[in-house]
């Protein structure tokens, strides 16, 4: 609050975001930051409108961890010997080696959540041998 001499408020004049939206009206919403943009126009905060509210997921904490305890790399790894495997002829060996891999990298998902006090992640959430 601002206030005079007196000691009486004087309001300040509040100065709205100068961004123009898509219809192509003037934004006039409240700016956020020193820039004098809102939160949906302030470019430095392009990184944070684009994260939405992925970093609550339970997927992103289980890869976050990984990442924290260093299994990131060895969690790709296992990938893409998976993804080798699937593309070999089928055989009893390759499939039993393959259901070790998916154990694997859910026990190291499932550690890493419970390192991290969170709810083990559902199998949809942490991992897919069909992502790129």
């Amino acid at each position: 609050m601002a206030y005079n001499k007196d000691g009486k408020h004087v309001p300040r004049k509040r100065v709205p975001c100068p961004a123009t939206k898509r219809n192509g009206e003037i934004c006039g919403s409240t700016p956020v930051s020193a820039s004098g943009y809102c939160f949906a126009h302030d470019p430095e905060l392009a990184y944070a409108r684009a994260a939405g509210g992925r970093a609550k997921g339970k997927k992103v904490k289980a890869q976050k961890k990984l990442r924290e305890l260093g299994l990131d790399d060895m969690v790709k790894g296992l990938r893409e010997v998976f993804g080798e495997l699937q593309a070999a002829p089928p055989s009893a060996n390759n499939a039993r080696a393959m259901a070790k891999i998916a154990d694997t990298i859910m026990k190291m998902t499932e550690m890493a959540a419970e390192i991290d006090k969170e709810p083990k992640p559902a199998w949809d959430d942490v991992w897919s041998p069909f992502m790129p």
